[in-house]
């Protein structure tokens, strides 16, 4: 899960709308510049080109943090006469973009292609949108990479369009990515004998146990994060936390149970503890971080779900845990 921040509240204009079933494609631009956010774009596109809206919907900054700059039936200027259909996705760089960066898009480009219903054929990069209405795009630079490599890492196409930060190393190690996660292992692995390794880019885990499910195994593991992991050599797992309540599913992951009520800082009483400590845990699992499951709904858990609404239910921003919320944290943590 992606780091994510919502600067809605900051940009310029949005009064230009349009219903979410109008959307078609999905637009890759890159900034054409080495830094820059989607505060700075907005202002470059307001006082030199004189636009009262921006140009992205979000903005993949370098360390791979995805600004969340409009809502979705906002219509933003990215691509000249193809703005009512198109939702854009801008990454920072110019010809080239960190491994994080592209992970990001993967996944945002995966969420809002579930999102609006489309295909990995409506993912487009902006020199690949027709001229019209005296615009011209084929001649464009933008997005300073080859869209057919990119649509071959969404959809999962033949290796020779690997991205960056999948490879093989000369021990035989593979890496793979899996929810943003790597897991490393080797072809010869089972699950009875799988050694992996999960990396958040700080330091690798240690195997804490092995444990049998079924007719194969899966090892618990910890990140220099303490994070928990459960992952088989087919590379399934889920994140917990440190007293999280969890129960061993059919598939052989850890699944979360999430409570069925309706919770939020007005709603905190002491009958409640145990509920809401499933819900603390669900935010830590997603990467919504939350800090200590303390079953109390305080300010910090009540920005985790506003930050969690904020990419999943962009129009529930309340911080009330209720139907849709459990609905969207269950897709997330228990898959």
């Amino acid at each position: 899960m992606v780091k994510t921040q919502d600067v809605r509240s900051q940009m310029p204009g949005g009064n230009s709308k349009r219903n979410i079933s109008q959307i078609k494609n999905i637009a890759r631009h890159h900034s054409a510049t080495t830094e820059g956010t989607a505060q700075s774009f907005a202002n470059y596109h307001v006082n030199h080109h004189g636009w009262n809206t921006s140009g992205y919907h979000e903005v993949i900054l370098r360390d791979g943090t995805v600004q969340i700059a409009y809502d979705d039936n906002v219509v933003t200027n990215g691509v000249g006469g193809h703005n009512t259909p198109t939702y854009h996705i801008c990454v920072v760089g110019s010809g080239s973009f960190t491994d994080k960066q592209e992970e990001a898009f993967e996944e945002r480009a995966k969420e809002a292609m579930s999102r609006f219903g489309l295909d990995v054929g409506d993912v487009l990069g902006h020199n690949e949108f027709s001229n019209t209405n005296g615009y011209s795009h084929s001649s464009n630079s933008c997005p300073g990479i080859d869209m057919d490599k990119v649509r071959g890492w969404l959809g999962g196409s033949s290796t020779s369009n690997s991205k960056p930060s999948t490879s093989s190393s000369a021990s035989g190690r593979v890496e793979s990515k899996v929810n943003g996660l790597r897991f490393y292992s080797k072809p010869s692995w089972s699950d009875s004998d799988v050694a992996g390794r999960v990396d958040e880019g700080i330091g690798f885990p240690n195997i804490v146990r092995k444990i049998k499910v079924g007719n194969g195994y899966q090892y618990e593991v910890k990140n220099s994060k303490g994070a928990t992991y459960y992952i088989t050599a087919a590379s399934k797992y889920v994140t917990t936390t440190s007293g999280s309540t969890s129960s061993t599913s059919s598939s052989g992951g850890t699944k979360l149970s999430l409570p069925t009520g309706v919770y939020s800082m007005s709603r905190n009483s002491s009958e409640q503890l145990a509920d809401v400590k499933l819900i603390q845990a669900a935010l830590n699992a997603a990467n919504f971080n939350c800090g200590e499951e303390d079953g109390y709904f305080g300010a910090k858990t009540d920005d985790a779900l506003r930050r969690f609404q904020s990419v999943y239910l962009p129009y529930e921003i309340d911080g009330v845990y209720g139907q849709n919320s459990r609905r969207e944290l269950d897709k997330v943590v228990n898959g």
